[in-house]
């Protein structure tokens, strides 16, 4: 017992040395109190006095499990498995890796405390009926030596909390080629991993179960890395919240079934991933909140930290605030845009009303795997504008899942779409007898964005073929022929009028269809009559050469058009199944 007294003394130190004479004390079964001292000394006191109020609410949780753990202790046998290590302690219970005897299997087993028993009866009804690739499969269910346990697939690299930062997105701007190209991979890694998470759940969905708990910590890692959703302790069936509603007393029974030490009153879930509905504590909970903790969790993989953060309590109430939304992931990393698909989908799982977010996990999962594709997603509303270039950017990118001859299907409908918007604004500056700048202004723009076009998918490409190469050389020259004519026609700073510019469309014209004829010696077939049209168009329109750039504009933006039509349809036809 401590019965020691003394009158002068160092406070840290003395302090130090009671708390660990009272859980001598305590170890050795004697009934600790305070020693004389002490009880003058405020300091002393409220610690003390602290520490025995600990001790007892927590004994009756883990007195229990210190059993459990004196039991089955490591390298010794436990029925038919040899337990080889600690793998995670908790309220509930110890979980080991084990091997099975017989057959020399490696398993998770986890013996439960005997406090908890009801409890993981409950989870293990639900889990032993469930058979998902991206779930925890239970194998067996017994009792040895008077315990309860149960035996599972065992997670290799633990949980997810536990690798988060191998798993995360690097907060540290890309700024070089390779870190950029690292950080994009990086991103479709973590959108395909979500995906896979979701379909798990949206699997838990169709057996009418709703998790309620999922977070980084009941995400676990196989040996190859693939998510297991684990930990059924919160996991409820749909039709049995539908029963509580029915009936009066709902909140009661649900914090009498359902309280495991995890949260306070009704509120279940993790503070940080619960969604706000649990966090204001209603139990008509729907599948909903299963959405929002998969955003929360890819929250933390986009950002390395939680959607709100601060004190449990601080946590709690900014979730939920419905007037205080979830900051867009964008403000914790540089690496993301904020109006990327990706950001824009975690924000889509976070909305603060359930019906704003995805309908079915399966739906979130769905948009993640386009994602991951680079395909259009539900989250974006795309302007008319936007679905038009949206091929073709995807095309310089390379990043249409299609041979190179369809995508430059893509680049020739860009071709098109600049030489009728040139032209067209051409005749209009002619009409209207603009100054000789504004015409150089409109052909050196529609230069610049078509080079910007063309360099960009040709040094995108690893390696850049031979043909492709002298396309590059032939359309330089064609460009340099048609800055000269234009300089002859129309000087960029003589006195001339904007019609004298129409004389420059046939030699023009020509210019191009001998261009074609080249192309389609090198490619495809088609060009050599695309080149022979120009030349028949060049003759025929000095007859109406007041309309010249209409003429040509349509003429090219039809012709190039149809090339686009025939390689896309050629590309198809190659590669159709046989």
């Amino acid at each position: 017992m401590l019965d020691e007294t003394r009158s002068s003394h160092d406070s840290n130190r003395d302090l130090g040395e009671v708390i660990c004479a009272f859980l001598e004390c305590r170890d050795r079964g004697e009934e600790p109190h305070l020693p004389e001292w002490s009880l003058h000394d405020p300091e002393a006191r409220a610690a003390l006095n602290e520490l025995i109020e600990d001790e007892r609410e927590l004994e009756p949780w883990f007195g229990p499990l210190r059993a459990v753990t004196q039991t089955a202790g490591v390298g010794r046998l436990f029925g038919n498995y040899e337990l080889l290590e600690v793998v995670a302690v908790g309220g509930q219970g110890v979980v080991y890796r084990a091997r099975q005897v017989h057959i020399k299997k490696e398993v998770a087993l986890k013996l439960v405390n005997p406090r908890d028993r009801r409890h993981s009866l409950r989870e293990l009804e639900i889990a032993s009926n469930l058979e998902h690739e991206h779930l925890v499969r239970v194998y067996h269910v017994g009792e040895h030596a008077n315990r309860l346990y149960f035996t599972s697939k065992l997670a290799e690299k633990g949980s997810l909390d536990k690798q988060i930062q191998e798993y995360s997105l690097q907060a540290r701007p890309a700024r070089a080629a390779a870190e950029r190209q690292a950080v994009d991979e990086r991103k479709k890694a973590i959108t395909r991993f979500i995906a896979k998470i979701a379909r798990a759940v949206h699997y838990l969905h169709e057996q009418g179960i709703i998790h309620r708990d999922l977070k980084p910590g009941n995400i676990l890692l196989d040996a190859q890395g693939e998510p297991l959703v684990s930990d059924f302790g919160l996991a409820r069936q749909v039709r049995d919240a539908a029963d509580e509603r029915a009936g009066s007393g709902s909140a009661a029974s649900e914090q009498e079934e359902d309280a495991t030490g995890t949260r306070e009153g009704a509120i279940v879930g993790t503070v940080g991933y619960m969604a706000p509905e649990q966090a204001q504590g209603q139990t008509d909970l729907t599948t909903a909140v299963d959405v929002y903790g998969l955003g929360a969790i890819l929250y933390k993989l986009l950002t390395s930290r939680r959607p709100f953060e601060g004190t449990n309590e601080e946590i709690l109430a900014q979730t939920a605030d419905l007037e205080r939304p979830v900051p867009p992931p964008s403000l914790y990393n540089p690496n993301l845009q904020t109006s990327s698909d990706l950001v824009l989908i975690c924000q889509r799982c976070l909305a603060k009303e359930p019906d704003r977010r995805y309908a079915s996990a399966s739906a979130l999962a769905g948009d993640l795997e386009r994602c991951a594709r680079g395909e259009e997603t539900s989250v974006r509303t795309r302007s008319w504008l936007e679905r038009i270039t949206r091929p073709v950017v995807e095309a310089i990118n390379h990043k249409l899942p299609l041979p190179g001859i369809a995508r430059w299907g893509a680049i020739d409908f860009w071709d098109a779409g600049l030489n009728l918007a040139l032209h067209g604004a051409l005749f209009a500056l002619i009409r209207t007898d603009q100054p000789p700048a504004l015409l150089w202004f409109a052909l050196l723009t529609s230069y610049a964005l078509w080079w910007w076009m063309f360099l960009t998918y040709l040094f995108r490409r690893d390696p850049v073929e031979p043909t492709e190469r002298h396309l590059a050389v032939l359309w330089g020259g064609v460009s340099l022929a048609g800055i000269s004519l234009f300089w002859i026609y129309c000087p960029p700073f003589a006195s001339r009028r904007a019609a004298d510019l129409l004389a420059f469309y046939p030699p023009w014209t020509v210019v191009n269809g001998v261009a074609f004829l080249v192309v389609g010696r090198l490619y495809w077939g088609i060009y050599y009559l695309v080149g022979l049209a120009h030349f028949l168009v060049a003759a025929l329109m000095p007859l109406r050469l007041d309309l010249a750039p209409l003429i040509y504009g349509v003429f090219v933006a039809v012709f190039m058009s149809l090339a686009a039509v025939d390689h896309i349809r050629t590309a198809r036809c190659e590669n159709s199944p046989s």
